[in-house]
């Protein structure tokens, strides 16, 4: 009988360890700050997961509605950009706020950008890893 409780003991300790070993690696990976060549490669097994990514912020080609203006008008379009995070290896991660992946909306005259991000600037973002419209992109956390 005392070997049947030395046994016990010992799967019993076993399952603790295993646990507790499973607990910290689960905390580790959440507590993770991915690059955007990070996300790219895993992004299927953080996709709905809470993630921190670092890069730089870049903001892209503004798109416009063009018209014709006059002479004397500036003629400021209504325009869209996305802003993304890049790495050193030049990959990106679209940034997005819910369904809206245009973060600059405004005219060519001048863009207004949410969040407020200085191009080129390196920054720490975090949000929930989501898939819409063929993009995967981070809906950032207020």
């Amino acid at each position: 009988m005392r070997t049947e409780l030395r046994v016990g003991y010992v799967i019993l300790i076993g399952i603790v360890l295993f646990a507790a070993a499973s607990l910290i690696i689960a905390s580790e990976s959440q507590n993770q700050t991915y690059s955007p060549t990070e996300v790219i490669t895993e992004w299927p097994a953080l996709l709905g997961q809470e993630i921190a990514v670092r890069g730089r912020a870049v903001i892209s080609t503004p798109d416009c509605v063009f018209r014709t203006c006059g002479l004397g008008n500036p003629c400021c379009m209504p325009c869209r950009a996305a802003m993304y995070l890049v790495d050193e290896n030049q990959n990106s991660i679209l940034l997005g706020s819910g369904e809206d992946l245009g973060l600059c909306v405004g005219t060519n005259c001048g863009l207004y950008c949410k969040p407020k991000l200085r191009e080129g600037h390196t920054y720490t973002l975090h949000g929930v890893l989501q898939r819409s419209r063929g993009f995967v992109y981070l809906d950032l956390i207020d």
